[in-house]
């Protein structure tokens, strides 16, 4: 099947001490090179209902979100829920982009976790607010994975 072609802190109770010197120490001692991944975090109200509700439509958006961030697709995997809603999953080389959609709310809680630098995670992220015709949307983006010099 063409899967491309058609629209279809808080606080913490315990006693816990620490030297703060020494957590400077090793801040400074060791400088962040890189990181493994980036991982987006996407919360997109309303969106356009029909597409939300349309297991078919979304998985084939989400499998062009991954190509345009430049990744390579393994598996595919959406469920649709009765009465309503898809989750599912695209399971990439390098990692994986997923969606819990809420037609009832028109809001979709969206997931995209890339590792190596040659991917544009935002690019996916973007593909996928336009394709559901979102107004309204938070992205938060988390470095995953630091690597230190030492």
């Amino acid at each position: 099947m063409d899967l491309l072609s058609s629209r279809s802190r808080g606080g913490c109770n315990g006693n816990v001490q620490f030297d703060l010197d020494m957590v400077t120490y090793e801040r400074e001692k060791r400088s962040v090179m890189n990181t493994l991944g980036r991982h987006i975090l996407g919360d997109l109200w309303n969106c356009d209902v029909s597409c939300l509700e349309d297991i078919d439509y979304v998985e084939k958006l989400f499998v062009r979100a991954a190509l345009k961030a430049g990744a390579e697709v393994r598996e595919v995997a959406f469920h649709k829920f009765a009465p309503q809603g898809v989750s599912g999953v695209v399971l990439i080389s390098e990692s994986h982009l997923t969606i819990h959609s809420f037609p009832e709310h028109g809001y979709a809680s969206i997931d995209i976790y890339t590792c190596g630098d040659h991917l544009q995670p935002e690019e996916a992220f973007h593909t996928i607010v336009e394709g559901l015709k979102c107004r309204k949307y938070d992205i938060n983006e988390i470095r995953r994975g630091a690597v230190f010099n030492t």
